[in-house]
């Protein structure tokens, strides 16, 4: 590509919830962050990463999480099958590049499904943060 053109970080929009959250076991998903922009092109792509913990009550809890990545109401990312992890924290990294086609302000919704596998009937979120790039095209 010629200098100056494609690639070029625009913006850089960063919310980050450190709060902690009980929350019950559930066959629905909740939402734990958002965070909005609005892209100055058309052409351009939101690089978007996302950091999520998830405990059980005490470290013996055994916990699965599924989690849902969307663009204002839309699915645009899932991972159904969760992620299980013994005795402590289920953690995450995700990183996604959407091409969302509009220069009107979006929200970008992280959702997790929390199940509490053993050992304990609370789940608490922890840190969870949601990191919105706009990249030129």
């Amino acid at each position: 590509l010629p200098s100056g053109t494609g690639g070029k970080v625009l913006q850089v929009r960063q919310n980050v919830d450190a709060s902690y959250s009980n929350g019950s076991t559930s066959t629905s998903y909740f939402e734990v962050v958002n965070h909005t922009i609005t892209p100055s092109s058309t052409s351009n792509n939101i690089l978007i990463l996302l950091t999520s913990s998830v405990n059980g009550e005490d470290s013996s809890s055994d916990v699965k999480s599924a989690f849902k990545l969307q663009r204002n109401t839309t699915d645009i990312w899932t991972n159904t099958e969760g992620y299980m992890k013994s005795a402590g924290a289920c953690n995450s990294a995700i990183s996604y590049i959407d091409s969302p086609s509009t220069t009107s302000e979006i929200t970008y919704r992280f959702l997790v499904q929390p199940t509490l596998i053993s050992y304990g009937t609370a789940l608490i979120l922890k840190q969870t943060s949601i990191t919105l790039i706009e990249v030129a095209a």
